[in-house]
C-alpha cells in the first residue's frame, strides 16, 4: 500500500501531433502515462534534443531481456488512430501505425 501512495495524480497534457496537426485530444490526469514526441527531446529528462538522433536514453529494455524493445509515445500520428513509435533509440515512425 505504501507504494501505492507514492504514485502521484499527474495533470498530462496531450499536445497535437508537431508534424501533422493532429487532435492531442483532452487533456488527463494520470498517475502513469506514455512519454509525448516533446517529451522525447526534451534535454531536461535527459534525451537528446532530436528526434531523429540514436541515443542511449532512448533504449527500452525489457528486465527478462538483453534486447532492446519497440517502444510507444502519446502523440497522435497523421490520424487520431495512429500513434508514433521509437524502433529501440530513435523515432523510427512520426506517422504512427
Amino acid at each position: 500500500m505504501e507504494e501505492q501512495t507514492a504514485i502521484k495524480k499527474t495533470m498530462v497534457i496531450n499536445e497535437d501531433s508537431p508534424y501533422y496537426g493532429t487532435e492531442g485530444g483532452n487533456n488527463t490526469e494520470d498517475s502513469i502515462y506514455l512519454l509525448s514526441l516533446s517529451d522525447i527531446i526534451n534535454k531536461s529528462y535527459g534525451f537528446p534534443t532530436a528526434y531523429w538522433c540514436e541515443s542511449a536514453s532512448r533504449q527500452a529494455v525489457p528486465t527478462n531481456s538483453e534486447d532492446a524493445s519497440w517502444w510507444w509515445v502519446r502523440s497522435p500520428g497523421s490520424d487520431s488512430d495512429f500513434t508514433p513509435y521509437l524502433n529501440c533509440v530513435i523515432l523510427y515512425s512520426e506517422e504512427g501505425i
